[in-house]
């Protein structure tokens, strides 16, 4: 349901911010259909897994992961535009 959510939500192959990624299905989800993703998570061990996993899917290009906490979102992401 999440994904038929997202899917008619964003249709244009945009930049999408994903917050709090975990194990990065909807990243890779959103990979697959076209999307670059930026995949933040607090967890360095959860973008561990969602690295390997987007590999294992052919899509680790589209996806960029990086370790931040939902709270420092505005100070490390100012400038940039989803």
């Amino acid at each position: 349901m999440v994904w038929q959510r997202l899917d008619a939500t964003f249709t244009n192959g945009g930049r999408i911010l994903e917050i709090g990624c975990g194990t990065g299905e909807d990243a890779i989800h959103l990979a697959r259909r076209g999307h670059s993703v930026l995949a933040t998570d607090a967890s360095s061990s959860m973008l561990k897994v969602a690295k390997q996993k987007a590999v294992n899917a052919g899509c680790a290009e589209h996806i960029e992961f990086r370790c931040i906490p939902m709270e420092r979102l505005g100070d490390e992401l100012s400038g940039e535009l989803f």
